[in-house]
């Protein structure tokens, strides 16, 4: 045996020992062979006493590493061991606690993560997304846990909604967010044509919905009436006598500023099934039948009439192209008295179109329901006024709501 199968030897019966070789025969290729097999530093006869101390120095330092280096692996692996079985335990824990707190789908979670599992195989996925599929199977209805009794109760097989969500949620009051509900479901269709409005810059057109602006308007009356109270707070000190909402749908802007305005009167122009469906269920709800005039219609198509202190345009300019909002504008502008203001609602983007979150995400949400509507700045909708005759003369910032802007403007 020679002193390589020495080497091999003794560190195939204990890896951490650090060997030293010294040599009478040193070789470039005996030199490789034995830093190959395990020796730590190789050292040619004639030697000199200090290089071997040092030499040995070094090999009880990395000796001592290694050890410790190995300690804090073994000592790191118990530790992952344990974090592992905890986790595990506190898994099944909350999966117990989502049956306790229905105990009618005991047995779901489960189910769904075997059910998971077994997707998870056939797919081929990776072992560890595996793992990490059937862990969120176990808590796919975590939710439950957070829903208090006061506001869901639950008899038998069968929800309920507590007395103050049946009040916000509950059907039949006008203010119920359940209108609010349906349309959102209603603009999921949209969403899911979202990959195909980028690819090719506008989804294929999926034909009218009669009763669409029916449940947008209704759904959007509870709300946008907090933002529609506090614009009504900030405007009446202006004595409007005669008011015009364009697509007025349930007239909430003209509705909130004639309860602050005993005195005014609002006119209110919309589409027939709108008006039957939504305005005047909301305005007898708020006693204001003798003060408003409706006038069905398409507003590009029917004669405005003139003379008005205040038109509204709420949440109306998002759905129109540029082109579009400038025509409307010059209407308006016609059937304004001479000291008259032009009210526009609107979610506005800063001039660099990177916030607010809400106004750019409501511009996809226009590239999909709309053929060329957006969400436009600030400068945006002067140059539009501009070109209409009018200048922007006062901005507000609405608080309630999500956080619309108002833009006043009058005649040049």
């Amino acid at each position: 045996m020679d002193g390589i199968d020495a080497l091999k030897s003794i560190k195939e019966m204990d890896p951490d020992i650090e060997i030293l070789v010294l040599t009478g025969y040193a070789s470039l290729e005996s030199a490789v062979k034995a830093i190959r097999f395990g020796a730590y530093s190789y050292i040619a006869k004639p030697f000199d006493r200090n290089e071997i101390r040092q030499a040995v120095k070094m090999g009880m330092l990395k000796r001592r590493k290694n050890l410790q280096d190995r300690r804090i692996i073994k000592d790191y692996e118990m530790i992952q061991s344990q974090l592992a079985r905890s986790y595990g335990a506190t898994l099944m824990a909350l999966m117990e606690a989502i049956e306790v707190k229905d105990s009618y789908t005991a047995g779901h979670c489960f189910r769904v993560c075997v059910l998971a599992a077994d997707i998870a195989e056939k797919l081929g996925l990776p072992q560890e997304d595996a793992q990490i599929i059937r862990h969120m199977a176990l808590l796919h209805d975590i939710g439950k846990i957070g829903i208090s009794d006061i506001l869901l109760k639950k008899e038998g097989s069968f929800y309920f909604l507590s007395p103050d969500l049946d009040e916000f949620l509950g059907r039949g009051d006008v203010f119920s967010y359940e209108a609010y509900l349906s349309h959102g479901f209603n603009l999921v269709k949209g969403w899911l044509r979202l990959p195909e409005a980028i690819s090719g810059g506008h989804p294929e057109p999926q034909g009218p919905d009669p009763e669409f602006f029916t449940h947008l308007t209704r759904g959007l009356l509870a709300v946008n009436w907090p933002e529609a109270t506090e614009l009504a707070g900030h405007l009446k000190s202006r004595g409007y006598q005669r008011l015009l909402d364009v697509g007025a749908g349930s007239c909430l802007w003209s509705a909130a500023l004639l309860k602050e305005l005993p005195s005014a009167q609002a006119w209110a122009i919309d589409f027939p099934q709108v008006l039957d469906g939504s305005a005047q269920e909301i305005v007898r709800h708020l006693h204001l039948e003798d003060r408003f005039v409706f006038l069905p219609g398409n507003y590009w198509e029917i004669s405005w009439g003139e003379g008005y202190d205040l038109i509204i345009l709420g949440h109306i300019c998002h759905s129109l192209g540029p082109e579009e909002n400038v025509a409307l504008f010059k209407k308006a502008r016609q059937s304004l008295a001479r000291d008259g203001e032009l009210v526009i609602i609107e979610f506005i983007p800063d001039e660099g179109r990177c916030s607010p979150l809400f106004p750019l995400i409501f511009a996809l949400n226009m590239l999909l329901h709309t053929d060329s509507g957006d969400t436009y700045t600030a400068s945006e909708y002067q140059d539009f006024l501009a070109r209409a005759g009018l200048k922007i003369s006062e901005r507000l910032y609405l608080d309630q709501g999500h956080g619309s802007q108002v833009i006043v403007a009058r005649a040049e």
